[in-house]
C-alpha cells in the first residue's frame, strides 16, 4: 500500500459497485433497472428500506432482476444465490496546492 505524501489527498473519481462473496462488479447496481414490489420503489430508486447484512435490496427485487435479465446468481457459495453487494468509491490521489 502507498503511503500518502503531505499535501495529497484522494478525490472520489466515480462508484461502482461489488459482491463481497464472489467479487463481481458493475458500474450501478443491477436491481434499480426494476421496481419493488414490497417498498413500491420504482425502477431507477433504491428501496425504502435496507438491512444491516449489506442486502439494499428486497429478495423480491433481485429475483426479478435476475429474471429479467439483469442480474446474474451470485457464484459463492450464497444460500439465496444473492449478491452480497456493497459500492466502492473508485478515487485518484490529488495534489494540494502548498500556498
Amino acid at each position: 500500500m502507498r503511503e500518502k505524501r503531505a499535501g495529497q489527498r484522494s478525490a472520489v473519481l466515480f462508484h461502482t459497485v461489488a459482491c463481497k462473496a464472489c467479487g463481481a462488479e458493475w458500474m450501478s447496481d443491477p436491481a434499480i433497472r426494476v421496481a419493488c414490489s414490497e417498498c413500491e420503489a420504482e425502477a431507477g430508486q433504491p428501496c425504502r428500506w435496507q438491512r444491516p447484512h449489506g442486502y439494499g435490496f428486497h429478495m423480491r427485487r433481485d429475483l426479478l432482476a435476475m429474471r429479467e435479465g439483469h442480474l446474474s446468481a451470485c457464484d459463492a457459495l450464497t444460500w439465496d444465490g444473492r449478491h452480497s453487494r456493497h459500492a466502492i468509491a473508485v478515487t485518484a490521489p490529488v495534489q494540494l496546492a502548498l500556498l
